[in-house]
């Protein structure tokens, strides 16, 4: 499988050669994506950042995932996109809106997956966070990790 990626930053080339990730543009990504996932902050260069333009763009047959924050994607974009059948499909934990309102013509659509924003309610996601934490907190005092505390 090849996986394509894009970022606004410079990605570390150890993490590049170790996931053999191809970084390449976002047009890139859509283009030649089965499946594009949206996976970067909400910020002013990120508002949007998946619109009518960029999901013309993709396949007919591709999936966007957005697991990121909802106005990433422009929802009303991505339901035009949907009802014309550009795209395959769409599969979502998060929304323009909070929560999803009832009458969202996504909650129509035979070729939506529509799901609550919880991955992070797993056992081991909270013991990863618990872990993280105290980590951050010993390397903020100063002081080493050792990772053989982890139990």
């Amino acid at each position: 499988m090849r996986v394509l990626g894009n970022d606004i930053v410079e990605i570390d080339h150890v993490f590049i050669a170790e996931t053999g990730i191809q970084m390449t543009t976002l047009e890139t990504v859509l283009s030649a994506s089965d499946f594009v996932s949206v996976n970067c902050d909400l910020n002013p260069t990120s508002h949007h950042l998946i619109n009518a333009r960029t999901l013309r763009l993709m396949r007919k047959e591709a999936i966007l995932i957005n697991c990121a924050r909802g106005p990433i994607v422009d929802e009303a974009a991505l339901v035009g996109i949907l009802e014309a059948g550009a795209i395959g499909g769409a599969a979502l934990d998060v929304f323009e809106v909070e929560p999803l309102p009832v009458n969202s013509p996504l909650k129509q659509m035979n070729n939506v997956l529509l799901a609550p924003h919880n991955s992070n309610s797993s056992p081991a996601a909270w013991e990863r966070v618990h872990w993280n934490t105290i980590r951050n907190l010993i390397e903020g005092l100063g002081m080493n990790f050792d990772e053989s505390m982890r139990v």
